[in-house]
Parts: structure tokens; C-alpha cells; sequence
């Protein structure tokens, strides 16, 4: 399932096409103020390459990249085979997930854009996920994604690392837990 900017969709052509858009195209004046001051931003329309492990995490972390025309078979076995798999069986991570990006579909202009600096648009995205304990997922990602060993296997320099913690959830409706 696709992973936009703001959840999962069904889909990435029904993410991209007309009746998900026209809420970009008409921002309400919250999200304009919301998002005014948003800088150095990433979005991604993706599909999940791969997902593994037993839950949702608190904290997550992230990892954004293109890799070298030609490689992305050679980052895509090292990280299916390799790498995530070690990394979802480690105490503290509760999932991790390989996204691929639609850089058509990421990168339509929709009014909701219009007037901030353009966002970049990784291709390659792993999501890391964690409980409450953020040194160790920090340490564990360190060690499984240490840049020379992505570099290595052809990704493109530089590899963007965020870490984001959950705040809230919201439900859809009052009183669901969904």
C-alpha cells in the first residue's frame, strides 16, 4: 500500500488522480498557515517494496536517498535480503519498511505547493520504527544503515536521516479506534 505525505492510500494512481488532488488544489486557509512555515520538506508518493516486523512504533526513523542509475537491483537485495530483515528481528523495532517513490505522482504541482520552496522528492525511503526508547533505536539503525554499506551497494550521497516522534493520533471519528 502507498505511503503519502499524509498516510496510507489505496492507491497511487487514485492519490494522483483528480478527487484526492482537489483537496490540494483548494487548501483551506488552516493548511496554508499550517504549512507556511514548513522548510527543508520531503514528500514521496510511494509504493511499500517491502514491509516487516509486528507493529506500529512511537518513534520512527527515516531514511531518504536516491541510488545510481543501474543500482537499484544491487540496493534492493542488500536491503530486502540483508539489511532490514536483521534490523526488524532487533530488540525495540517494531517494524520497517522499504518504500519506492512515483516521482510522477510526487511531483504534481497542486495549489497547496504553490508559494513554499520546493520539496525534494527522495526515490528511496526506510521507515524504522521504535518504542519509547529512542537511543536504541538509534543506535540499531546506525549500525544496519551505516551509509557506506548503502553507498556501497550504489546509493546516491547525500542519504537525508530524520527522527520523528508520535505526539498524537487521531481517530477518524469520535470515540473508534480507526
Amino acid at each position: 500500500m502507498p505511503i503519502s505525505s499524509n498516510g496510507i492510500t489505496a492507491s497511487i494512481s487514485r492519490s494522483a488522480s483528480a478527487s484526492p488532488a482537489s483537496g490540494l488544489n483548494n487548501p483551506t486557509p488552516w493548511t496554508r498557515r499550517a504549512t507556511a512555515p514548513f522548510r527543508n520538506t520531503a514528500r514521496s508518493l510511494c509504493r511499500v517494496a517491502l514491509s516487516l516486523g509486528t507493529g506500529q512504533g512511537g518513534t520512527i526513523v527515516t531514511l531518504r536517498y536516491d541510488v545510481a542509475e543501474g543500482s537499484d537491483e544491487a540496493q534492493r537485495q542488500l536491503l530486502a535480503h540483508r539489511v532490514l530483515p536483521a534490523l526488524a528481528d532487533r530488540p525495540g523495532i517494531a517494524g520497517v519498511h522499504l518504500c519506492l517513490a512515483d516521482r510522477a505522482a510526487s511531483t504534481i504541482e497542486t495549489e497547496e505547493k504553490k508559494g513554499r520552496p520546493k520539496a525534494m522528492v527522495p526515490n528511496w525511503v526506510i521507515l524504522v520504527e521504535g518504542g519509547s526508547e529512542v537511543a536504541l533505536l538509534e543506535a540499531a539503525t546506525r549500525e544496519a544503515l551505516a551509509p557506506e554499506a548503502l553507498l556501497a551497494a550504489g546509493a546516491l550521497a547525500p542519504i537525508e536521516r530524520g527522527l520523528y516522534l508520535l505526539q498524537y493520533s487521531r481517530c477518524k471519528t469520535p470515540g473508534t479506534a480507526g
